[in-house]
């Protein structure tokens, strides 16, 4: 069996996991047991087990934010939107989202399911 390539959606699940594995190492001290990563339309969400408990200022300072918005537009060549990480210290597990912005090819559906009307201006 091949290793998954990036460009394949289970290489990128990969490579998403070792990246937010990897910045939790670096922003927490200590590395991940496991990751579990899962890509949803424009939704990724990475579960990280094992995880020692940071202060919370680690994972809201500048810097953590950087380097998630950075590995994340990297790897899928989108815009990262909002993101969270969500701690449980009595599970020893961390919780990543994140939402892209849609791809410049992707339709965006209008509020309320409202079709965009175009008008068109006629020379008189």
């Amino acid at each position: 069996m091949s290793e998954p390539t990036a460009a394949s959606p289970a290489g990128l699940r990969h490579q998403l996991g070792v990246s937010f594995s990897s910045l939790w190492a670096k922003h927490a001290g200590t590395r991940p047991r496991a990751s579990r990563t899962s890509i949803e339309g424009n939704a990724i969400t990475c579960a990280l087990s094992g995880v020692g408990g940071p202060s919370a200022r680690s994972l809201n300072g500048h810097a953590y934010k950087r380097d998630v918005i950075a590995v994340v537009t990297r790897l899928t060549h989108r815009r990262v939107a909002p993101f969270s990480t969500a701690l449980d210290p009595d599970a020893k597990a961390v919780t990543v989202s994140v939402t892209l912005h849609p791809s410049l090819g992707g339709a965006v559906p209008m509020p309320s399911g409202r079709r965009a009307r175009i008008r068109h201006r006629t020379r008189s």
